[in-house]
């Protein structure tokens, strides 16, 4: 539902855990669940976007409402059909609106495992590669942990819907590397009549 805002009333982690929080903010509306616990607490915030079904300039017009100063490109490929997507299209129109840029290859998800999902549709299975593979990238981690402390950063990736993509992994995992808690808003989707189940998401 629109507008609603739902608090998550569990105990605060030990001492020295990291926490996440995860919003989405989607269309003209937003959503929110905000871990009290961490209200008085430093907190980094991470966006996270997806272009399908946006043009450029809707694009670009979402990143600035929302204070983005870098993009981080999680697509294995940075490239696309649609124009204004592909890497040097996208570095030069982020450039001319004062958004950073940046491409993270490693964080990308690896072909075999986009390619087994494209075959066979098993987002559970592709949910435990993927993050099998994120568990060998600390050294990716570490750096984007460090941007993010720096820079209002938004991650990048074609799906529209953040619970079909694995820049919601990625933001998932990427808390453990820092400091402060991390707030997580998904700038686009869910989209409606898709569901997660949990069983398809476990890894």
């Amino acid at each position: 539902m629109e507008h609603e805002i739902t608090a998550n009333l569990t105990p605060a982690p030990p001492a020295g855990a990291t926490q996440i929080v995860h919003s989405s903010w989607h269309h003209f509306g937003w959503q929110r669940k905000v871990d009290l616990s961490t209200v008085l607490k430093p907190v980094n915030e991470l966006m996270t976007v997806g272009y399908e079904g946006l043009t450029p300039a809707e694009f670009f017009d979402l990143l600035q409402r929302c204070k983005v100063s870098m993009i981080v490109d999680v697509r294995e490929l940075p490239i696309s059909r649609r124009a204004g997507f592909a890497k040097a299209a996208l570095a030069a129109g982020l450039e001319r609106h004062g958004i950073k840029y940046i491409h993270m290859a490693a964080l990308g998800c690896p072909r075999n495992v986009r390619h087994a999902y494209r075959d066979g549709g098993d987002w559970a299975q592709y949910t435990r590669r993927f993050k099998a593979y994120l568990e060998t990238q600390s050294p990716a981690l570490e750096e984007l942990s460090g941007l993010i402390a720096r820079e209002k950063c938004c991650l990048l990736c074609f799906e529209e819907d953040y619970n079909f993509c694995h820049r919601s992994f990625v933001a998932e995992r990427v808390a453990s590397f820092m400091d402060a808690a991390l707030r997580v808003f998904h700038l686009t989707g869910p989209v409606e009549g898709r569901v997660v189940r949990h069983e398809l998401a476990a890894a």
